[in-house]
């Protein structure tokens, strides 16, 4: 008899050990989903974790990009959109970092044309590697190339009539591309031979996409724009005369950089001008 209550007392206790584990067990699990779900409510959308949810880009921080070029020394190029400083990641990798001149677009406004301009993929348009958006500063980050502008190579020997006429058919394919080819539309608006940039090769990349504007396939009047975009001297005639703009405007612009790339030199107005 006192050996049953011995084996009895000890299963009991064995399940008395059981249920407290198990109860640990439960404890510990809905600590821990407490703890992920409270993570996920202060960091409700990718954005704030530093990457956009598309395209994996990184978001920089304001101090990160500007220690990467050294507090905005090495200026690399210039335009009505911002500077464009060198700059090395903390990756090592060489950047080109451009500072947006300050405007009254919003972050969720800025962060959505980048998320669209981040989904575009071809061999002649630049990459963008990521962006800042921390109140007043908003940047972007690109890949950088060596050689530079066409702008700068216009009187360079190296470039010899082969390579420029595939700077040319290059640039022309990554120009329909954004007109084109993409779900939304993509006006360059500012075709020019600074905007083309130059890899190891002198293969061309199409960039600056800070006065491009996003039209819905949806839209039949393509677009109207609040104000003059681009560069004298590479614009096409429907802003002069306040007409509407459409993808064949680039075609202009596109026309005017290649008789520069092949005049050797950039065309001084046009006689609408």
């Amino acid at each position: 008899m006192q050996q049953r209550r011995t084996y009895e007392n000890k299963t009991v206790k064995l399940l008395l050990w059981f249920a407290t584990a198990v109860g640990g067990v439960e404890v510990t699990c809905i600590v821990l989903v407490w703890f992920f779900l409270l993570r996920t409510r202060k960091h409700p959308d990718s954005a704030t974790q530093g990457y956009l949810l598309t395209n994996r880009f990184q978001r920089f921080t304001f101090d990160e990009l500007r220690k990467a070029t050294r507090g905005f020394k090495e200026v690399i190029g210039q335009g009505a959109g911002g500077i464009v400083y060198k700059g090395v990641l903390s990756d090592r990798r060489i950047a080109a970092i451009k500072r947006l001149n300050e405007a009254n677009q919003g972050e969720a406004e800025f962060l959505a044309e980048v998320n669209t301009i981040g989904m575009l993929n071809h061999m002649y348009l630049i990459e963008m590697w990521g962006y800042c958006a921390e109140g007043k500063h908003k940047l972007l980050v690109y890949e950088y190339l060596e050689h530079g502008s066409l702008a700068k190579n216009l009187s360079s020997n190296v470039l010899d009539w082969k390579k420029r006429f595939e700077i040319a058919v290059g640039t022309a394919k990554g120009i329909v591309y954004l007109h084109e080819e993409c779900l939304e539309w993509i006006l360059h608006c500012d075709v020019k031979p600074q905007n083309i940039l130059l890899d190891a090769d002198y293969q061309p990349k199409v960039a600056d996409f800070g006065v491009a504007k996003l039209v819905s396939r949806n839209m039949s009047d393509h677009s109207s724009f609040s104000r003059m975009r681009g560069t004298r001297g590479y614009m096409a005639p429907e802003w002069i005369y306040n007409l509407p703009i459409t993808s064949e405007s680039g075609c202009v612009q596109l026309w005017d950089s290649s008789v520069g790339n092949c005049n050797w030199k950039e065309p001084k107005c046009h006689a609408y001008l």
